[in-house]
């Protein structure tokens, strides 16, 4: 395959595909899917209102996906999911620590031997293409 006429979406959508089953594979380790991980993650940071959380879910997950995943997380103990507010339990964050080593080796792993210039100059990369599609989606020419 000639890279140099691979179109940047070939690449984000088989990067994005590695990533996925990466991931994956990696928490499976620790017994956490993906989208578990994200959602303690979310609420490692702090808590949150649920339909705040189901918003930032949107982008990963279909609404009944992640319903599915909250119902799963509050059955383990992991969140305490009531009506004003969700938030991790102490069992959660367990899960979350246990979890993180396998995802931060992932990443690790995925980022050998790319320079910190490299991964910034790459985000600003495609933050500026998103920009400029979102920017023509708003003002067409």
């Amino acid at each position: 395959m000639d890279e140099a006429r691979t179109p940047i979406g070939f690449w984000l959508r088989h990067l994005d595909q590695l990533i996925e089953t990466g991931l994956d594979e990696a928490l499976t380790a620790a017994n956490v899917t993906r989208r578990q991980w994200q959602v303690l993650s979310l609420l490692r940071a702090r808590p949150r209102d649920p339909a705040e959380l189901l918003v930032e879910l949107r982008p990963f997950a279909t609404i009944v996906e992640a319903h599915t995943v909250l119902d799963d997380l509050r059955d383990r103990g992991w969140i305490d999911d009531e009506a004003d507010h969700c938030a991790i339990t102490a069992d959660g964050v367990a899960v979350w620590s246990a979890a993180a080593e396998h995802a931060h080796e992932f990443r690790r792993a995925t980022s050998d031997g790319i320079t910190e210039e490299e991964y910034r100059t790459t985000l600003r990369v495609l933050r500026r293409m998103a920009g400029n599609i979102v920017e023509r989606a708003v003002s067409p020419r």
